[in-house]
């Protein structure tokens, strides 16, 4: 039995309008599982998820979903391996960590066991781009540095590194430097 009641349904699309979706996003990867209940359908879905070294995604519009789709894995009883695999290589939905229901990915693998796989500081390291039409990643910490690629708004931008006005980053379009000012904390100060 799926623990979320169709109404969720209506109350998850005001966190994220449709039309925001990219095409095979991973938002829309994700929503379109949340009103799924059965374990095997669950733990494929999750397995395809979990070994991608894929940074395309956008944290604001795929973390509600993810995490929707990973409590309806935990009330199915999933494979815990694949479940933290998954909690891992997204950053532990941590932008929803104060929310109602966090609790239960944290129940599913055991207090201990989720602070090993999401232990404090982790995203220290982790912006997601907020430049309004994406940003520029450049070979060199100079606005004339050698342009790289663009990386768009709501992208993750890992491994960062500060650089004074400029932090090196690896994203789906490689790896260089963004202005810090087209990037923000994964999670917001409130969060943390």
């Amino acid at each position: 039995m799926n623990p979320f009641p169709k109404h969720c349904f209506a109350l998850i699309l005001l966190v994220v309008p449709l039309e925001c979706f990219a095409c095979g996003s991973v938002a829309q990867s994700f929503f379109g599982m949340i009103l799924e209940s059965d374990k095997d359908r669950l733990e494929t879905f999750l397995q395809s998820h979990a070994c991608s070294g894929e940074l395309k995604f956008s944290p604001d519009q795929a973390d509600p979903y993810i995490a929707v789709v990973l409590m309806n894995a935990a009330h199915a009883g999933v494979s815990k391996n694949i479940f933290e695999s998954v909690l891992s290589r997204f950053n532990c939905v941590a932008q929803l960590k104060n929310r109602t229901g966090y609790k239960v990915l944290i129940d599913y693998v055991g207090q201990e066991r989720f602070a090993e796989i999401c232990p404090p500081g982790m995203l220290d390291r982790v912006y997601v781009v907020k430049a309004q039409g994406g940003a520029n990643l450049r070979a060199s910490p100079a606005m004339n540095g050698e342009k790289v690629g663009t990386v768009a708004q709501g992208s993750v931008a890992v491994d960062g590194e500060p650089h004074g006005e400029w932090i090196k980053v690896k994203t789906y379009a490689g790896e260089g430097y963004m202005h810090a000012s087209t990037l923000r904390a994964y999670l917001y100060m409130n969060d943390r």
